[in-house]
């Protein structure tokens, strides 16, 4: 098998050698950048880019021939697969400004109040959000009724009073 590049499989792994014998730095360039995708490919550990660990003996390192074909290195070179997901995973939906408010009505289906002390304009806004599902916490669009109302708590402020009405989500 030999590779689309201008050096051989055979050419790739005595360049290998050279830089565990004598290091990184013994190779130009292009060596490097060959020999590195040579690496990742064939899934070995690049030589030591300092001298002192190319002066440690060790075994050869002779890659494992398996049946991917160049596909498959190709769509490998691609990812990185690992053996399971990490224990540090963020789960969960994403959360919005009024996603526990839209769980809460969902939960009790009565109409509760979730914003107050706006202008009119953003009360109707948000009003047009709700019943709109333009936002993940309201969605579905049409699962959630939504009226502005003046706030009187707020002299001339508005708040909104939505209601879940049910939806296509399997509620």
């Amino acid at each position: 098998m030999t590779t689309s590049g201008k050096y051989s499989e055979s050419d790739l792994r005595q360049l290998y050698e050279i830089a565990r014998e004598q290091g990184w730095d013994a190779l130009d360039q292009s060596e490097r950048i060959s020999l590195g995708r040579y690496c990742t490919r064939m899934g070995l550990k690049r030589p030591g880019q300092d001298r002192s660990a190319a002066s440690k003996p060790e075994a050869p390192i002779v890659p494992v021939k398996d049946e991917r074909t160049e596909d498959d290195l190709q769509l490998l070179g691609r990812v990185k697969l690992l053996d399971a997901f990490p224990d540090d995973i963020i789960t969960g939906v994403r959360t919005t400004r009024y996603g526990a408010a839209a769980e809460a009505l969902k939960r009790f289906g009565k109409p509760g109040v979730v914003a107050v002390g706006l202008s009119r304009k953003r009360a109707i806004e948000l009003r047009r959000v709700i019943r709109l599902g333009k936002t993940v916490a309201w969605q579905p669009a049409g699962s959630f009724r939504a009226e502005a109302a003046p706030d009187h708590e707020h002299e001339g402020l508005f708040r909104v009073i939505a209601q879940y009405q049910g939806g296509n989500d399997g509620r």
